[in-house]
């Protein structure tokens, strides 16, 4: 039987195998939680990380990102040679370096990034892994019923992933917010959400190509139209910090001389025109 412990500031990867929980907050309403989860899954919860840990065949790192180089600390010690450490905590590409360098050679690291929501998918949310034992253990989680996916690479590459998805996800949730303010404000809801329902009909592949290429082609005539936006959030007494953020980004465009008033004919050709001029 394989021995899975979990280390955790809450009970946050519902992974179907068989668990020990070593628990690195104080007493307080999360480690409540916590005691009545493990609880309920007959699960035994340890006061942190201690020799216990030497019994463990995969250990998970759940905690919190600015944690997750002082649970591999202090777990480091007691994990045994063979076993796998996969860290599924969100964080810089340079903690989850440290992470690995700081579990060394005992034990395999793996960076394990959450695509989605625990709350509503389970042990079914998408998960992506990176690092040199990333391919082993997706079919390892996957035979178990989970829907792992790896990237190979190196400890770090799945939780840059992660965050570099997050820019447009947390950018969209912003924009949303913004866009249905003023929409309530003027009693347009119902009819934004409906002049919204071809979003997610096309593929993300395709649906990145086309914003960045026509980009290059269309930015001057589009910032006109952010300009229109403003004004109108404007009159519907709405602040407009997205769009002024949009502003900027399209004024860079066209004050870096990128914007030509073709259409590149790649992906690949409008990001070596994108990423000189909207670095640093």
């Amino acid at each position: 039987m394989l021995r899975c412990s979990l280390l955790a500031g809450d009970l946050a990867l519902p992974v179907p195998l068989a668990l020990r929980v070593g628990d690195i907050e104080p007493p307080g309403p999360r480690r409540a939680r916590l005691q009545q989860a493990a609880e309920g899954h007959g699960v035994r919860l340890e006061n942190g990380p201690g020799p216990w840990l030497a019994d463990a065949d995969l250990v998970l790192s759940a905690v919190t990102g600015d944690r997750a180089v002082e649970a591999a600390g202090a777990a480091a010690p007691f994990l045994r040679s063979g076993a796998v450490y996969l860290d599924v905590n969100t964080a810089p590409k340079s903690t989850m370096a440290e992470v690995a360098r700081v579990i060394g050679q005992r034990a395999a690291v793996i960076d394990c990034a959450i695509l989605g929501l625990i709350a509503s998918s389970g042990a079914r949310v998408p998960l992506l892994l990176s690092g040199p034992d990333a391919d082993v253990m997706a079919a390892f989680l996957n035979e178990r019923g989970c829907r792992a996916r790896s990237i190979g690479g190196v400890v770090g590459d799945a939780s840059s992933v992660k965050l570099l998805r997050s820019v447009v996800m947390k950018g969209l949730e912003a924009l949303v917010i913004e866009a249905f303010v003023a929409a309530e404000r003027q009693g347009l809801r119902t009819q934004v959400v409906d002049a919204l329902a071809d979003l997610g009909q096309t593929p993300a592949e395709t649906t990145v190509t086309t914003l960045l290429t026509t980009h290059l082609g269309h930015a001057r005539r589009r910032s006109v139209e952010i300009d229109d936006v403003r004004g109108m959030l404007s009159e519907a007494g709405c602040p407009s910090r997205m769009m002024d953020a949009a502003a900027a980004v399209f004024e860079r465009s066209l004050d870096s001389g990128i914007v030509r008033g073709d259409t590149p004919a790649s992906l690949e050709e409008a990001l070596a025109r994108l990423v000189p001029a909207h670095s640093g």
